[in-house]
């Protein structure tokens, strides 16, 4: 592998990037909870960008919950949490979920001016390279997100997939990726017990790196931002925990 046009920006605000590829990375917790929800039978993700949408949009689609966060705290009325351990004891199948989350879905709609735009947390990092490597061209401007403006759990997975383009990660690699997400500063507050509203078995699965992977595409339907799953791998297991 060796892919040279790659770049790493941080924060809400991507570069314009017509005709490239965009990846949103949110490890804690957002794109975590939506690999989890596919795996769990959700069969699409609508993204909005207020808590008021996401109410509008539930009342219009049947068979429909809503996720999320604002400011990293559970909304009241949601269904649901941004939370990937919440998420993996429901039974999902053919559901619609719709999400609002601080961060990562804020970059995304914000990041819909390109090509091809794909999600992703550490859990799919290694899938997302792959599956990009394959896209991508001489002419591809690549521009990998991290969506929150100061947090080393994004910047660290970033780096993977920039990594990843260059040559075959190893379970080094992940090993590494999945320390400095464990003990960065976005994961302290799961950490404390004083926090209710935080629980580690979240931070657990966003720093484990699973077998299978699946490749999530965000894409502009009827006015709406929709992630579905493009594509799945058999990855290299990771051993950190």
């Amino acid at each position: 592998m060796n892919i040279d046009n790659a770049t790493i920006s941080q924060g809400h605000l991507p570069t314009p990037n017509p005709g490239g590829i965009n990846v949103i990375v949110d490890v804690i917790r957002a794109f975590t909870t939506c690999h989890v929800a596919f795996l769990q039978g959700v069969r699409r993700i609508l993204l909005v960008a207020t808590v008021n949408e996401a109410f509008e949009l539930k009342e219009r689609i049947s068979d429909s919950l809503l996720a999320g966060e604002v400011d990293a705290l559970p909304i009241s009325n949601f269904d649901c949490g941004n939370s990937p351990f919440e998420l993996l004891n429901r039974d999902l199948k053919n559901t619609t979920l719709i999400l609002k989350t601080t961060n990562g879905v804020t970059s995304t709609l914000n990041a819909m001016d390109a090509e091809r735009i794909f999600v992703c947390g550490l859990c799919n990092a290694e899938a997302v390279s792959k599956y990009i490597y394959g896209l991508a061209g001489d002419d591809k401007a690549i521009q990998i997100v991290a969506s929150h403006p100061t947090g080393d759990d994004d910047l660290a997975c970033a780096k993977l997939i920039k990594e990843g383009l260059q040559r075959e990660l190893t379970m080094q690699d992940l090993d590494q990726a999945a320390f400095a997400v464990k003990y960065s500063k976005a994961a302290r507050k799961f950490l404390d017990p004083n926090k209710a509203d935080y629980t580690f078995e979240d931070i657990k699965l966003c720093y484990s790196i699973p077998r299978l992977q699946l490749v999530i595409e965000a894409r502009e339907k009827n006015g709406l931002v929709v992630l579905s799953e493009t594509k799945r791998y058999e990855c290299t297991s990771n051993s950190a925990q």
